[in-house]
């Protein structure tokens, strides 16, 4: 995942953004696959640290098709951290919230 993202660093026209985010699409589609960062910076995890980055990315995007699809791969994701095992504790479920709020933030300013 790092090698092909790494390919597009820099870049930011619509097509290899939208090759981006369908890569981290696929990925969060992928059962239980993206887990929650962790709250150590030491315990970060990669690729939802990439999947919040591009989706912040997206979200100041001007096309409007691909800032649909950020915000569908972030409900997506939050939905799977809600019904994840994992994450049923209560403080869990507040790390989870803090975490992503500013993305639904940026989706309602838009």
């Amino acid at each position: 995942v790092s090698l092909y993202l790494d390919k597009f660093s820099g870049l930011c026209q619509s097509v290899l953004h939208e090759c981006k985010l369908t890569l981290l699409q696929i990925i969060c589609d992928h059962g239980l696959f993206v887990e929650m960062p962790g709250r150590d910076p030491s315990d970060r995890n990669y690729l939802s640290s990439v999947l919040i980055q591009e989706l912040f990315v997206t979200l100041d995007h001007e096309d409007l098709s691909l800032r649909a699809k950020a915000a569908r791969i972030l409900v997506v994701l939050l939905c799977k951290h809600e019904f994840d095992v994992r994450y049923q504790m209560t403080e869990d479920k507040l790390y989870i919230a803090q975490l992503y709020f500013p993305l639904v933030g940026q989706i309602l300013i838009r």
